[in-house]
C-alpha cells in the first residue's frame, strides 16, 4: 500500500512541477512521509528548492538524502553538481 502511495503522490508532484508549484511540494511531502528515502522524490524536492526558490543549501540537502539512499542513482549527480557550483561548492563539486 505505501509503495502504491508513494507512486501516485510522486506522479502527481512530476504532474504539477513547475507549473502547480503548491500542488508538486504537498505531493511530494506526502511521497516522502511514505518513503524517506525515495530518490526520485528527493531529487525532485531538490530541483524545486534549486530552480524555483533559489535555495541552494536545502537542495543540497535532499541531494545528500539521495544520493545516501541510493549511491548507484546516475541521474542525482548532474543536477547535484550543478547545485554545488551555483553554490560556490566547487570543491566538492570536483
Amino acid at each position: 500500500m505505501g509503495t502504491n502511495m508513494n507512486n501516485l503522490y510522486l506522479f502527481r508532484a512530476m504532474e504539477a512541477y513547475p507549473w502547480e508549484l503548491e500542488k508538486a511540494i504537498e505531493a511530494l511531502n506526502y511521497a516522502l512521509s511514505y518513503d524517506p528515502e525515495n530518490a526520485k522524490a528527493l531529487c525532485l524536492m531538490a530541483r524545486v528548492h534549486w530552480e524555483q526558490l533559489g535555495d541552494y543549501e536545502t537542495a543540497k540537502s535532499y541531494y545528500e538524502k539521495a544520493i545516501a539512499a541510493n549511491i548507484n542513482a546516475r541521474f542525482i549527480y548532474p543536477d547535484y553538481i550543478m547545485v554545488l557550483i551555483n553554490n560556490s561548492d566547487l570543491e566538492e563539486a570536483q
